[in-house]
């Protein structure tokens, strides 16, 4: 005997294509929702993989800090000092151990309200972060109206 298909008599074409509409525009919703505030903590390498940063929190904030540096300075990491720090009495501080990232609070899916240092550009930055994945992260800058934006990644550390 053979075997027909026929169409669900209780499901009209329009229903189908609006059931199926309403599930493509949920799948953004889905990925994005399930990464959570604890996320942000552990090591992450920064967009030009020089800086591994440990994100750590702190009575409510979340702090970063450098870790490890990588690239063509590594052989000397030990020796590097904040020469461009825009204060004198921190130009002799190490970069190993360094703030990068200050006082970033969660909020509405972001952390916020932060303080971002350059230390090759020697300058401070308001910040922001947000989580793309459990994996990357976005961190931007702000001076003035002026932003910039970095990608970077979640590593295993040791």
């Amino acid at each position: 005997m053979p075997l027909s298909i026929q169409p669900c008599p209780s499901l009209n074409r329009m229903e189908m294509k609006k059931g199926l509409f309403i599930f493509i525009l949920s799948l953004p919703l889905l990925s994005s929702a399930q990464v959570s505030e604890s996320g942000i903590l552990g090591v992450w390498l920064n967009e030009k993989k020089e800086a591994v940063v440990e994100i750590y929190q702190d009575n409510g904030r979340y702090f970063g800090k450098i870790i490890d540096i990588r690239g063509r300075h590594a052989h000397h990491k030990e020796a590097l000092r904040d020469i461009n720090n825009p204060y004198p009495e921190f130009r002799d501080r190490p970069l190993l151990q360094m703030p990068l990232l200050e006082n970033l609070r969660y909020e509405d899916g972001e952390f916020v309200d932060g303080t971002a240092y350059n230390p090759r550009l020697g300058r401070y930055f308001k910040c922001k972060a947000w989580l793309v994945s459990e994996k990357k992260m976005r961190l931007r800058g702000y001076l003035g109206f002026f932003f910039a934006t970095e990608e970077w990644e979640k590593i295993e550390w040791r």
